[in-house]
């Protein structure tokens, strides 16, 4: 792409500083100022959609932590060469991993798999937490070391605030001597050269021993160190090289530490640095309110209210503009600051940001070629030194132009055959535009000259333009307006200004008729096109209110759905709780029955049972809400068995199809009165188990205990409690109100267990032992 001449005369590289300006390092703002446009779809494409991921994640989760991201190839590069860092590189280091952890939890669970691009990058980066909260243990700042960085330093310390103290003693106790008082300049305590003096009158010098190590510039004072805190002086001095010796050994660790994982720290670096420019140019795109352009190959060019990106957004007058469905050329006619040079630029600027994976400032969904270059002549670049007027200006880079253009360009001539013979300069402009259209590239050209008007007219594949120019105001309006041509308006903007009426309509006269029946047929089209113009506006006003409506109206459908899987997500955890506590309370009594080893394996296996019921109400099989069957059965008959398919299970015909197809159908204890396209006949050598097995089980047990009377004399314990059990089943199913249990007087041990039995059965009301006429304490009566 052109870029070193479109970025100067587009003003591109004011994008650039715009977008570095939303980037929060140093390392971040640079790449922002190095973006060009690219040629390659895919490379576009794929920087779209991080713009795009970066956008939606800036407007649903917030701004991300890009803290911390400082130039550090200086000190890697120390690293990689074996040196030591000095704390303030630590620390910048320091900084770069936390960054990089707290990135690691931008995205939380809910945003898991949103933003695979952002995502990609973020995995990769390696935080290393333990060297990272090493460095800022032992660093509190780049001038200061921690004392418990390490045992030896803190020893040291210690050491050297222990001496200070007894110096300081030693040099109060000359402050507080009347004799010495009268030696002193000041009663303080002073430090020269990393030692403790005092600031001695310079007549008395002689009479107070001592080192001098300063004068003041007056030379009334001397600075002495008195002999009597020379070696405690001393050994601090001493003290103090054994502690730059262990801060310089605590460097080399931490720096030892790092150069081992110099290729991850350059690796994040790199990474951080991208998501600060990603994110910059989802931040630019939020205040440009940008959308994402669909780019194609030899697509066409379809901007809908498209802004100067540089230009104010409150008062920026949008343009729509099209290019190379019906037409490759345009033409744009109009008046001086009318806005045809902005219309260029805008032109321009949005296809360079399209491809430079920018969102570009629209209010509709753009859709942009992809050109291999973006060639410009704007604006008047005439040079005194070259001697070129502003004609050869613009023909000499025309001519650069035309030696370097592709197929796939997009070509921007501003003025084009100006600053020559209007004759002259519209015949080449035409024949520029010719060998342009028939290459079929895309141009985009203003002009004052009328020929270019017809020349548009007359050609096919070219289509005019104009800004509209408001007369009742005599000032233009921005607004682009495809396929009318401009008019001069000369006369009309002359006559409001004052010119005499007579001195209009003579110059009305001097044109040809050809040329005034030319701009009255202007007149009458761009009437017409301005009543069809507030026409479309109010159509596509009310096409938007209906896509907010529908907008709004899909929203609400996605989150009635999302709380719906919601609740049900939220009921089947609780089914799961409360399953888990039944499984719980079945097993302690499990447990508690076999320890107390009484009718373990009875009480267990209904206790199994019970848990087996529970989680049947909770985890309700899955299936659809309504089965329908392939096999409609016919000619029904009472007592024939059918299976329910919106049941999965078998039961009898209790009643034949009605006029609506209802059938009642008996599964088990349970009525069902489903539609006969609900049931599917069961053959007769088919065995159905599982669902069939409860009803077989039962009839099996009413057949085995047919009536009210159960004996079990001659029975063990665990027998007979098992024959009971069924026994009560058997009468519960066959409505039996009252029941005798015949077990006989023997040691009263199968009395006991069947009178703890009943105690704890639900269905059982009452009991008692039978009376001398019903067998006395033979018999147990109970009523269900």
């Amino acid at each position: 792409m052109d870029n070193e001449r479109s970025i100067r005369v587009l003003e591109y590289d004011k994008i650039r500083q715009n977008l570095a300006g939303f980037a929060t390092s140093a390392p971040g703002k640079d790449r922002c100022l190095q973006l060009l446009p690219m040629t390659l779809s895919a490379s576009i494409t794929h920087a779209q959609e991080e713009t795009a991921e970066a956008y939606e994640a800036i407007i649903k989760i917030g701004t991300p932590p890009l803290f911390g991201i400082r130039e550090q190839k200086e000190s890697f590069s120390r690293l990689r060469k074996g040196g030591s860092l000095r704390p303030g590189a630590l620390l910048s280091i320091g900084d770069l991993l936390r960054a990089c952890g707290e990135m690691k939890h931008f995205f939380g669970e809910d945003e898991e798999g949103l933003y695979p691009r952002l995502e990609d990058l973020i995995q990769r980066l390696v935080p290393l937490s333990g060297i990272r909260e090493e460095i800022f243990r032992i660093i509190l700042s780049e001038e200061e070391i921690a004392d418990d960085a390490t045992p030896a330093l803190r020893r040291i310390r210690h050491a050297i605030q222990r001496k200070e103290g007894e110096v300081k003693d030693k040099l109060q106790q000359f402050l507080r001597s009347p004799d010495q008082q009268k030696k002193l300049r000041e009663l303080l305590v002073t430090v020269r050269d990393g030692r403790y003096v005092l600031p001695v009158k310079a007549e008395a010098r002689g009479h107070f021993p001592g080192i001098v190590h300063d004068q003041s510039a007056s030379r009334q004072t001397v600075y002495i160190e008195p002999m009597a805190v020379v070696t405690l002086n001393n050994e601090i001095r001493q003290l103090l090289l054994e502690e730059e010796q262990e801060i310089e050994r605590i460097l080399r660790e931490l720096s030892d530490s790092l150069a081992g994982y110099t290729e991850e720290l350059e690796q994040n670096q790199e990474i951080m640095t991208e998501l600060d420019f990603l994110f910059a140019k989802g931040r630019y795109a939020f205040s440009l309110r940008g959308e994402k352009p669909t780019l194609r190959k030899n697509g066409r060019l379809c901007l809908k209210q498209a802004r100067h990106p540089l230009l104010d957004p409150k008062t920026v007058v949008p343009i729509d503009v099209e290019l190379g469905e019906s037409f490759t050329a345009l033409i744009i006619t109009g008046p001086n600051t009318g806005g045809k040079t902005v219309t260029l630029k805008t032109i321009g600027l949005c296809c360079m940001m399209a491809q430079a994976g920018l969102h570009i400032p629209t209010d509709r969904k753009p859709e942009l070629p992809i050109y291999d270059a973006v060639y410009s002549d704007i604006g008047d670049e005439q040079s005194i030194e070259q001697s070129l007027s502003t004609f050869s200006s613009h023909m000499t880079n025309i001519v650069r132009i035309l030696e370097n253009m592709t197929d796939t360009s997009l070509i921007l001539l501003d003025e084009l055959g100006a600053g020559t013979d209007p004759i002259e300069g519209a015949a080449l402009a035409m024949s520029i535009l010719e060998e342009l259209l028939h290459r079929k590239i895309h141009t985009v050209a203003t002009t004052h000259y009328s020929q270019l008007k017809l020349f548009a007219l007359n050609t096919e594949g070219v289509r005019n333009a104009s800004m509209e120019f408001d007369l009742a105001t005599l000032r233009p309006t921005y607004r682009l307006q495809i396929g009318l041509p401009g008019k001069s308006n000369a006369f009309e903007i002359s006559k409001r200004l004052g010119l005499p009426d007579h001195l209009i309509e003579k110059s009305r006269e001097k044109i040809s008729s050809e040329n005034q029946a030319f701009e009255d047929v202007l007149s009458r089209i761009e009437k017409e096109q301005q009543i069809a113009e507030q026409e479309r506006i109010r159509q596509e006003q009310l096409r938007d209110d209906w896509q907010k409506k529908q907008d709004a109206l899909d929203t609400l459908i996605q989150k009635n759905t999302a709380l719906r899987e919601k609740e049900i997500r939220k009921g089947q955890q609780e089914a799961d709780r409360l399953i888990e506590e039944a499984r719980a309370e079945v097993q302690r009594i499990i447990a508690d029955l076999k320890q107390s080893g009484k009718d373990s394996h009875r009480a267990a296996a209904r206790a199994q049972q019970a848990l087996r019921e529970q989680e049947a109400r909770f985890r309700p099989k899955e299936k659809p809400l309504k089965k329908k069957s392939d096999n409609i059965p016919e000619n029904l008959r009472l007592g024939e068995t059918v299976e329910v398919l919106t049941m999965g299970d078998q039961g009898e015909v209790l009643t034949l199809p009605d006029n609506a197809g209802q059938v009642t159908v008996q599964i088990g204890l349970l009525k069902v009165t489903v539609g006969i396209d609900e049931i599917r006949r069961v053959e007769k050598e088919v065995k159905k188990t599982g669902a069939t097995s409860t009803k077989k089980l039962l009839q099996e047990r009413s057949t085995q205990s047919a009536g009210s009377t159960l004996d079990l004399r001659g029975l063990r314990v665990d027998e007979a409690l098992m024959k009971t059990d069924q026994f009560l089943d058997a009468s519960i199913l066959s409505n039996v109100e009252r029941i005798e249990i015949i077990h006989g007087k023997g040691t009263g041990q199968l009395r006991q267990a069947i009178t703890e039995y009943l105690r704890e059965h639900p269905q059982v009301r009452k009991y008692r032992l039978g009376t001398p006429q019903e067998g006395g304490d033979g018999v147990t009566i109970a009523e269900l």
